[in-house]
């Protein structure tokens, strides 16, 4: 049995052995079994957490939907955001802090040093989705806390950056040390210091809106990293990226087989029109050239032989309806859901941190070549896609050059940015759309909101879970009072209350 089989079935018995109270009598021991382990590893508890980290799984295909990736067959209905449950996330957090736990009883730091950046991922995922969340309070069950306080998003981030650079100090002590369980980086944890350090340039970018983080400038905190290399080292190329291998998942790959990408999801307009107005190969990886083009037998790499589908169409004259009578549209690429190994996942990795550099640089929160970033993200995106002899000549183009307003030239950044997500960043696309105003859809597909939710207003927050309302009512409350128009969709998080002159002054969807 491999070690992620073994290390998924002790999750598995454990949560079940958690969730099923049973008698309180003498029956509980005699029943006891002396040759099972009342502990799990830590090692265990890792692999579990990259699995679920590392990879799409946990989000799912709709965020593909909602990022206008890819879209069903005849478009329209998008928005739609209500309330959600955040159970999952604080899931990891609690497997998180039993990795802490174990790994001080059997003190190895190195779990502790590695528990930070998942503890600090996972808030700073949740708080982006919702705003005010509890933190500081959150799993202290075993402390009597059954009602955790809200924690102000501000603080929030300011605990994460601290966990962040506590971990990179407490890794940069063990030396040449390993750490077992990692299927991310193979238990070298040199990589794992390089990646947590490029994620707080991550979160730092995310507070573009915002000048200051409690009374301390964010471009001087952004820059102290980057100036700081020897104490602060970051990646440095692809391979420094945490790549999740698909050829390790013990089960198929999570859209193997799916019938929806034969019979009802399609590659979207604007990611094919925008691919194709740039000679961008990565298109051939991303889609199918249209099913007209493949019943013919037509060249694949002519990418002329792609197009997609209108993410709005017009509800009383849909378009895409035209496109599916005469079959020139095209499916999403067949080895994201016709083969049990899928492609590997990059959730975070080298591109993205140069094109954050490229925009702190563009923003003028570090010293750097804003071009040079750029086309090191792009480079790295081609060849993570395993196009690297197209990346040169696709730079090499003036409509991939950077050009125009610094508002246009961030754009750029962004568009690249959002295309190395495609099929694997989760939330993130979304992130940047709600942060930048990009990618500007509008350029490439006419604005109609006769089919979408909100009057093509994007949401910039979930409500707070129903359950919360019900069960931690005061505290919830309290975070309600701080949001600006209340719990709704539509009401400003700290982070989005501030300004951005090198915003795209006219995004769509409207926000």
């Amino acid at each position: 049995m491999s070690h992620i089989h073994k290390t998924i079935l002790i999750i598995l018995v454990v949560g079940l052995s958690i969730a099923m109270p049973g008698c309180r009598s003498n029956m509980d021991e005699i029943s006891k079994n002396p040759n099972r382990s009342e502990v799990i590893n830590p090692n265990n508890l890792l692999t579990y957490l990259c699995l679920y980290t590392f990879s799409p799984d946990y989000f799912g295909l709709n965020r593909q939907l909602d990022s206008y990736f890819i879209d069903w067959r005849f478009g329209g209905s998008h928005l739609n955001w209500l309330r959600r449950n955040f159970n999952g996330e604080y899931r990891f957090l609690t497997v998180s802090n039993s990795m802490k736990s174990e790994a001080e009883r059997l003190n190895q730091p190195e779990y502790l040093s590695l528990a930070r950046f998942f503890d600090a991922h996972w808030i700073f995922t949740l708080t982006r989705l919702y705003g005010d969340v509890p933190y500081s309070e959150a799993n202290r069950i075993n402390q009597g806390i059954t009602q955790p306080k809200y924690d102000e998003q501000e603080e929030i981030i300011v605990k994460v950056l601290e966990e962040l650079a506590t971990a990179n100090d407490e890794l940069s002590k063990l030396g040449d040390k390993t750490i077992a369980g990692d299927i991310i980086f193979g238990g070298d944890l040199k990589k794992w210091r390089k990646m947590i350090n490029s994620y707080r340039l991550k979160v730092l970018i995310n507070l573009s809106q915002q000048q200051q983080l409690k009374g301390t400038s964010i471009a001087s905190r952004f820059a102290d990293i980057v100036n700081n290399p020897t104490e602060n080292p970051i990646m440095e190329h692809l391979e420094d990226s945490p790549i999740r291998d698909e050829s390790n998942n013990p089960n198929n790959y999570y859209l193997y087989l799916d019938n929806n990408f034969i019979s009802g999801y399609r590659i979207t307009q604007f990611t094919a029109e925008y691919m194709k107005d740039r000679n961008d190969y990565r298109l051939t990886k991303f889609a199918q050239p249209t099913i007209l083009a493949e019943n013919g037998n037509l060249d694949p790499n002519n990418l002329q032989n792609y197009a997609g589908t209108n993410p709005w169409p017009n509800k009383e004259n849909n378009v895409n309806y035209q496109y599916e009578d005469s079959k020139k549209i095209s499916r999403v690429n067949n080895r994201y859901h016709r083969e049990p190994i899928g492609p590997p996942t990059m959730i975070f990795g080298y591109p993205e941190q140069e094109f954050i550099l490229a925009e702190a640089a563009l923003r003028g929160w570090i010293n750097g070549d804003v071009a040079q970033h750029y086309k090191n993200g792009i480079l790295a995106s081609f060849k993570y896609f395993g196009l690297e002899n197209r990346g040169s000549a696709f730079i090499q183009q003036p409509k991939v050059q950077l050009a125009g307003s610094d508002s246009e030239k961030l754009g750029q950044i962004i568009t690249q940015k959002f295309l190395n997500f495609f099929m694997q960043g989760g939330y993130e696309p979304y992130f940047e759309l709600r942060r930048t105003g990009y990618p500007d859809f509008a350029a490439y597909v006419t604005p109609d909101i006769s089919t979408l939710y909100n009057n093509g207003q994007l949401p910039l927050r979930y409500l707070y879970p129903l359950g919360e309302l019900t069960d931690n009512k005061a505290n919830v409350t309290t975070a309600i009072s701080r949001l600006p128009g209340g719990d709704q969709i539509f009401s400003k998080m700290w982070l989005l209350r501030g300004s951005d002159n090198l915003r795209n002054p006219q995004p769509f969807p409207y926000q």
